[in-house]
Order: C-alpha cells, then sequence, then structure tokens
C-alpha cells in the first residue's frame, strides 16, 4: 500500500508538471510508457518488436508472448477475449514447456487480433485530481489484489 501511494504521487507530480509546461507541450516517459498532457499510452519502440513478434512455436514462445501482452493489458480493450484461444495451449504445461504447438485457425486469428490491438493501443486519460476516486481489491487466506 505504502509503494502504491509512491507511485500515486509520484504520477500526480508529473501531471502537474505537465499542466505547467502546457504550453511547451512536454511530455516524459515513464516505466516504458509515454506520459503526455492527454495522458499515458505505450512507447512505440516498446511496442514495435511485439508486432514483428513471430507466431510462438513452443508453449515456452507463447508464454513469453502473453506476458509481454499482460505488460501493456491496461491498454488494451477487450484483450482477455482474444486470449482465449491462446490461454488454452497453456492448459496442463509445465515450466520451461517446450512442446511444439498445434495452432488452430481462431488461435491464429486471436494472436493477430492481440497484435493489432497493441498497434492500435489506448490512450489512457489522466484521473481528474478533483473527482472522487475509488478503489476496488480483493482478498482470500492466500493472497491480498
Amino acid at each position: 500500500m505504502v509503494a502504491l501511494r509512491g507511485e500515486i504521487a509520484a504520477l500526480s507530480k508529473q501531471v502537474e508538471r505537465l499542466s505547467r509546461d502546457r504550453s511547451r507541450n512536454r511530455s516524459r516517459t515513464r516505466y516504458g510508457h509515454l506520459v503526455t498532457q492527454q495522458g499515458t499510452k505505450p512507447l512505440r519502440d516498446k511496442v514495435e518488436p511485439i508486432l514483428n513478434y513471430p507466431k510462438p512455436k513452443t508453449i515456452k514462445e507463447l508464454q513469453r508472448f502473453l506476458g509481454i501482452l499482460n505488460f501493456f493489458r491496461r491498454f488494451l480493450p477487450n484483450v482477455a477475449q482474444h486470449q482465449i484461444a491462446l490461454s488454452e495451449f497453456l492448459k496442463g504445461t509445465r515450466k520451461n514447456d517446450n512442446r511444439v504447438i498445434e495452432w488452430t485457425t481462431q488461435a491464429e486469428q486471436d494472436f493477430c487480433t492481440c497484435k493489432k490491438l497493441i498497434a492500435d493501443a489506448t490512450l489512457l486519460a489522466h484521473p481528474k485530481p478533483d473527482a472522487e476516486m475509488i478503489l476496488h481489491v480483493d482478498a482470500s487466506d492466500f493472497a491480498i489484489g
């Protein structure tokens, strides 16, 4: 929780700086994202390798692709719908699983759609400082989220 407060404070300061520099139309990079006065989106040079990512041949390669995709998840509306067929390959896998993937037509379409979603990543607007903010969390006997 303390780390989250620190991140929120750092981002708030950055938004304030951007607001002060409005006339100069400045932008900054932070954690692989471009932060502008309008909002935040992935850096183009971080997205480019994903667009050129070859179709995974093994389970391990697919896990790597899905991990990269999940880093950008918040910018990709409804991406989970397009990951279903890809995630099916991961059922019953082991660590460092190098089995070859037998691609289905649906899985290939979803792989291409995921790459297209990255190319068209959504710009996330900054929160309004005067608006009410609600934080939803969940917890179980094993984890807090």
